[in-house]
């Protein structure tokens, strides 16, 4: 199926070969190159049969490239101008390139890239300036994208950033107010270092867009003048594509589009989850005051969540959400006083991030909200498949990385005072955290170390236990291993062997 979005390009043709095949027996190809909304693209076609005047056609191979995103397949067919180019991806949709002498003057449709993202055919560019990179491209201070008052532009880290080498992209705005708000949005939640300088290339302050942050002020500027922009991508954060603007609003960023599918957020467990890499679920939830806490529990995500108004406007940063993260936010401290408004609708949007053996960016996860800092109650601890544990028996779990980073456990104490004592296999250290049988948090939560202990006792002390009652431990990894280890419950400090 042919997706047609509507967007306009130019691409510069930068090389094509034609005529005879060359000597050697290397396959002819035709290459056009552009920028568009700030990302260079290149676009590849190879011939599959070796023919003299060579024009692209069916069954041809073609590569298109934005930085390190690749989509990579084959032409279905080239008539009246219009190529039509297919994903060798699973499902991914076909789009369609309209080509014109040696320029592409349009490029439509939604499809994915090689490593599953979501790619739709960005918008228009005009070729000229140095190697036809395309004109207000930010990739220098010459050619910095404008800004307009309270509205995105769109910019991109086509690479990581090496150590003296820093990937960067130039803006420039005219100042309304003497304080401007800058603000940002990623899916990739980047660290990236801004820098405002006036015309005369003077600095005028610098920050940074740390991972998540979404707002930040920039003062002592003069109404009426002209400022410049630049981001640099920080050594060591992913690059990709990037919302920013500028305004005088304190309290929020821009509005974006609001996502479909929106479930309601009580003050039960509400199960989510997001089943493959840069993948998002919204949620909502009726305000009833202005302090609500909203609570999440890890399952297998390690992602991000952020709080938005009805109208779309990004009201907190984006909060990190993970097996090492407190498992309750204050909204009335992450968002300005007044914000949070009773009666009002709200949106919360989960996003997974870029998969790594740190982050799992795929999974289940868990939300409530209450308006005071209660634990809510009822966590479905039977879908986590707990393992009991008895007294003086090792017991073996896991954490697999690729399918979460969470153990669970249950035991039924015979004492009031327990230990859970950890011995490591692959996994060297660990977190817990312990619940009663209504799930409810207890303040019995620590880091444990192998035992007989490194830098610790090597056990987990469970306090204040009600004899016969059943209780949950929620076992994560410290330092992102893989694998196994062994818990044993004792009434003792010292483990049975």
């Amino acid at each position: 199926m042919t997706l047609i979005v509507g967007v306009m390009l130019a691409f510069t043709l930068i090389g094509c070969d034609t005529g005879n095949e060359p000597a050697g027996g290397g396959a002819q190809t035709v290459t056009y190159s552009g920028t568009a909304s700030s990302v260079t693209y290149t676009l590849k076609i190879t011939e599959n049969t070796s023919r003299a005047a060579y024009t692209p056609q069916s069954g041809d191979s073609y590569e298109l490239t934005a930085g390190a995103n690749k989509s990579t397949g084959a032409v279905n067919s080239f008539s009246a101008n219009v190529l039509t180019l297919q994903p060798t991806r699973a499902g991914a949709s076909s789009f369609t390139a309209t080509v014109s002498g040696s320029n592409l003057t349009n490029l439509s449709g939604t499809t994915t890239w090689d490593n599953g993202t979501a790619f739709t055919a960005p918008g228009a560019f005009t070729t000229g300036g140095d190697g036809g990179s395309g004109g207000n491209d930010g990739s220098s201070r010459s050619k910095a994208i404008p800004l307009t008052d309270y509205t995105w532009a769109d910019g991109n880290f086509a690479r990581q950033s090496s150590i003296g080498n820093y990937e960067e992209q130039w803006f420039y705005f005219t100042a309304t107010a003497a304080t401007q708000y800058m603000y940002f949005e990623s899916l990739r939640m980047p660290v990236t270092a801004m820098r405002v300088y006036d015309e005369a290339e003077t600095q005028k302050a610098s920050t940074t867009f740390s991972e998540g942050q979404c707002l930040t002020a920039v003062a002592n500027l003069t109404a009426g003048t002209k400022y410049y922009i630049k981001l640099e991508l920080s050594y060591g954060s992913p690059a990709g594509a990037f919302k920013v603007a500028f305004g005088s609003n304190a309290k929020a960023t821009p509005p974006i589009a609001i996502g479909e599918n929106t479930a309601e957020i009580t003050g039960s467990w509400i199960r989510g989850n997001i089943a493959a890499p840069a993948g998002a679920q919204w949620f909502f939830y009726n305000a009833t005051q202005n302090t609500t806490h909203l609570y999440y529990m890890a399952g297998t995500l390690t992602g991000w969540m952020q709080v938005l108004s009805e109208n779309g406007n990004m009201l907190s940063n984006a909060i990190a959400m993970g097996p090492y993260n407190t498992e309750y936010i204050n909204l009335g401290a992450l968002i300005a006083e007044g914000t949070i408004e009773p009666g009002r609708k709200y949106y919360v949007r989960v996003r997974s991030g870029v998969e790594t053996s740190r982050s799992n960016a795929r999974g289940s996860y868990y939300l409530a909200f209450n308006d005071d800092d209660e634990f809510p109650i009822g966590f479905p601890v039977t879908e986590m498949d707990a393992i009991a544990l008895t007294n003086s028996v090792w017991k073996d779990g896991t954490i697999n990385l690729d399918n979460g980073r969470t153990e669970w456990f249950s035991f039924t104490p015979t004492a009031t005072t327990q230990y859970i004592h950890f011995k490591p296999d692959a996994v060297s250290g660990a977190f817990a955290y312990m619940y009663n049988s209504t799930v409810n948090a207890t303040n019995n939560n620590d880091a444990i170390y192998p035992y007989p202990g490194v830098n610790g006792n090597g056990y987990f002390t469970c306090n204040g236990l009600e004899i016969g009652h059943t209780y949950y431990v929620r076992i994560t990894s410290r330092t992102n291993e893989n694998g196994r280890f062994y818990l044993q419950l004792n009434t003792g400090t010292t483990p049975t062997p």
